[in-house]
């Protein structure tokens, strides 16, 4: 991951974008939202995506936070430009907005079926384990 000011490669978006992209979401929610520009990250290959995300923190104005840093992340698509899911202020995905496209997250149980621990050795290591044979 990089904060935005280690950003010293090409991205599809551009800084401008990404304070649009953000303000344009929030102004679709029913709860007002302020977001913090400095704390802006990048990944070049998310586990949910596989491909560059940018992650921008945004919390609820109509709340007080317990914590300082107690926000939320919208991932948005360096790609696509445009947002895929909003993970909750324990990191736990909340809304998706594009199918979320790894092959790691296609593996996690459907609704209604219990994951074990098997489970989570496959999420993490299938590729290892393919690789080795």
């Amino acid at each position: 991951m990089y904060i935005i000011e280690e950003i010293d490669f090409e991205t599809n978006l551009k800084y401008d974008d990404i304070i649009r992209i953000t303000k344009k979401f929030m102004e679709t929610k029913s709860t007002p939202y302020e977001f913090y520009p400095a704390n802006i990250l990048y990944e070049t290959n998310s586990l949910m995506t596989d491909e560059p995300i940018w992650s921008v923190p945004i919390i609820p104005t109509d709340i007080d936070p317990v914590w300082k840093d107690d926000y939320s992340w919208l991932i948005i698509s360096d790609k696509k430009a445009r947002p895929i899911c909003l993970l909750n202020d324990h990191g736990m995905i909340a809304e998706v907005y594009e199918r979320l496209s790894s092959k790691k997250m296609d593996i996690i149980p459907k609704k209604g079926q219990k994951a074990t621990a098997k489970d989570f050795v496959e999420i993490w290591h299938g590729d290892e384990k393919k690789d080795k044979k």
